[in-house]
């Protein structure tokens, strides 16, 4: 990760998929669409963990292939067949491991930072945006497996029928401990991975975050001292 703009791709694929998903949301083909976003995402994901080190990489490649190979097999297999939702645990579980993975990795290079720069900002977006997916593939896994761990606001559940926007949505809201009730969890699981994502986007802002401002306060002092 030390070359120059190692997050830019990263970054730009993740807003991406954030931004560009809506326009395709209602059109047959969506699904495909969001398959290619995040094929986008997990290519820009290894070759990010490929300039930290060999073995992140390996990892990172390990997770990466599976998790393209099961998103694209459950795209083309009929919705009706009776391998489709064992497609859909396999690929949300991959997409989950994946997710985290690099969003760990990523995190663990910010914190060994030494300087911020624009790469390292990019890098703590990379990082948020990361965690924000890596719980809505959570929510979508746990919705499949166990099905009634949320309940919906009747209005909300008409205008967005797209699942995987209802938990992005539900994701960082919940992350930014917004809050705005249209979702509900009601099973103690699905609670207890409420309180977790609202407790790291919490962590996020107070250990990384004001770590990097403490980092980015002490490089202008240490200019203004060089300068007199």
């Amino acid at each position: 990760m030390q070359g120059k703009g190692a997050f830019f791709y990263l970054l730009t694929s993740l807003l991406f998929v954030l931004l560009a998903y809506p326009v395709f949301e209602k059109v047959p083909w969506s699904g495909k669409m969001l398959a290619l976003l995040f094929s986008g995402i997990l290519v820009a994901g290894a070759y990010v963990t490929s300039r930290e080190s060999r073995i992140r990489f390996i990892i990172s490649i390990s997770l990466a292939v599976p998790t393209v190979l099961f998103l694209w097999t459950d795209q083309l297999t009929p919705q009706k067949s009776s391998w489709s939702f064992f497609l859909d645990v396999i690929s949300y579980s991959f997409m989950v491991a994946f997710t985290f993975y690099t969003a760990v990795c990523v995190l663990l290079h910010l914190m060994k930072a030494r300087k911020v720069t624009a790469d390292i900002l990019a890098g703590a977006a990379c990082a948020y945006f990361l965690l924000g997916l890596s719980w809505t593939m959570l929510y979508l896994l746990l919705d499949l497996v166990q099905p009634g761990s949320f309940i919906f606001a009747e209005h909300f559940a008409q205008i967005s029928p797209n699942k995987w926007s209802v938990f992005n949505y539900y994701s960082f809201v919940t992350l930014t401990t917004l809050g705005y009730g249209e979702i509900t969890p009601v099973t103690s699981r699905a609670q207890s991975f409420a309180i977790l994502e609202a407790v790291t986007g919490v962590l996020f802002t107070a250990l990384l975050i004001s770590r990097l401002v403490g980092m980015y306060l002490y490089q202008l002092k240490e200019g203004n001292s060089v300068k007199e």
